[in-house]
């Protein structure tokens, strides 16, 4: 039983034995308020109500995809938008049209941090449709055929191509017919099995096209088994010719994850481990709240293949700033990141506070340090430190990546 406490919004409770003043009294909102936000929340609402709480029609797709919008650079709506409420029930909506390809846009316009739908709940029948155990795998299989075609078809927004590969990494590496560690190969999961040959040459045909999205074909390399010589000499061979740093952190990733040999034989830029640093999309509700940018931190440290849950503590990572023209280095406060068993550590961060980093242009890095010393660095972030009136900002530089590479986490 959870015993509260709870309190209105704009209320704050004080454990203190001093009695309540006065001028504490007045700090509090008063009825008049509270039934004025009460009458302007209703009057926000009422674009929405038309078309919430009840079957959706196909003319209201469109207005539901936006009520659930967490990615474009919209800023309308946001009150309504960012309501937990209001959401949910825009998402049931979507579900019960059963419509995959709606489905992957609504998974697209959600977000990654917000992704709505479950790999295995794509792959199943909505709950008010009854089928047989051979017709649920029927349709769980049609299911994957629409998601690989959708992976290939150069002609989709790369969002939506993703979020196919998203489903498909993921019911590979929770799908398997026997209990065990989550990971992507074997393809043997019952809806992808019997397409597993074409999931393997379209993503190594994604992998290999060097016209095609960085941070896609990255993720397509989870599929390609590095117990084959051929795959393996052909992620050196992307690795070597590869202009992006995120495709290039991304194969440094899988192969880590691999083997630390596999890993050391790309010829990195840091033995300890891989890294990048970048800048965090933004929505348009969150810009207009949140004027400085958001960076991201993803690493990944050698030595942990063999040695599963025995954490290194002989390195430290700092996130730093580095003058691009004098070398020195500024550590960067508060940029604290998550980080599991196998090596992995991930994190956002902000750099608010410059009061001793001098105007300049710098890259964002993390570094790995041991004792003290620097003993490697990964991918970093081109930005500028500029002072404007006494006051300093800090700014991506034109040419600076916003790529957004992820993790394999199976």
């Amino acid at each position: 039983m959870n015993p509260g406490g709870y309190f209105p919004a704009g209320y704050q409770w004080f454990h203190s034995a001093k009695p309540l003043r006065e001028d504490d009294a007045r700090k509090f909102p008063t009825l008049g308020e509270e039934r004025r936000k009460i009458s302007e929340a209703v009057r926000s609402v009422e674009p929405a109500r038309t078309i919430l709480g009840h079957e959706s029609t196909a003319e209201d797709v469109p207005r539901l995809l936006h009520l659930i919008d967490a990615t474009s650079g919209d800023a309308s709506d946001c009150a309504i938008r960012t309501s937990s409420a209001i959401r949910e029930d825009a998402i049931r909506q979507i579900k019960q049209r059963n419509d995959p390809d709606l489905l992957l846009s609504a998974e697209t316009s959600a977000g990654e941090a917000e992704r709505q739908m479950s790999a295995e709940g794509f792959f199943e029948p909505t709950e008010d449709i009854r089928r047989s155990k051979d017709a649920t795998e029927t349709f769980a299989t049609h299911r994957a055929e629409f998601l690989v075609n959708a992976l290939a078809d150069k002609n989709r927004p790369v969002e939506v191509r993703r979020a196919a590969l998203d489903f498909l990494l993921s019911n590979s590496a929770w799908g398997h017919p026997y209990s065990g560690v989550a990971k992507v190969l074997p393809i043997d999961a019952p809806a992808l099995a019997s397409i597993a040959s074409r999931i393997v040459d379209v993503s190594r045909s994604i992998f290999s096209d060097q016209e095609d999205d960085a941070v896609l074909r990255g993720m397509c390399l989870r599929f390609l088994d590095l117990n084959e010589q051929a795959n393996v000499t052909l992620a050196k061979t992307v690795y070597k010719a590869a202009k992006s740093d995120a495709l290039r952190f991304e194969i440094e990733d899988v192969l880590l994850r691999k083997s630390d040999k596999l890993y050391l034989e790309l010829a990195p830029p840091s033995t300890e481990a891989a890294s990048i640093v970048g800048i965090e999309p933004r929505s348009g509700c969150e810009s207009a709240e949140v004027s400085y940018p958001m960076f991201f931190g993803l690493y990944r440290e050698h030595g942990y293949q063999g040695e599963a849950f025995q954490r290194r503590t002989d390195v430290d990572n700092l996130t730093v700033l580095i003058d691009r023209k004098t070398g020195k280095t500024f550590d960067v406060k508060n940029a604290g990141y998550g980080s599991s068993s196998d090596g992995a550590g991930w994190g956002q961060f902000a750099v608010e506070n410059l009061d001793a980093i001098p105007a300049g242009k710098y890259s964002i890095q993390i570094q790995f340090r041991r004792d003290g010393k620097t003993i490697g660095h990964g991918y970093g972030l081109k930005v500028t430190v500029l002072e404007e009136s006494d006051r300093k900002r800090i700014v991506l530089d034109p040419e600076a990546s916003r790529e957004r590479p992820q993790l394999a986490f199976f």
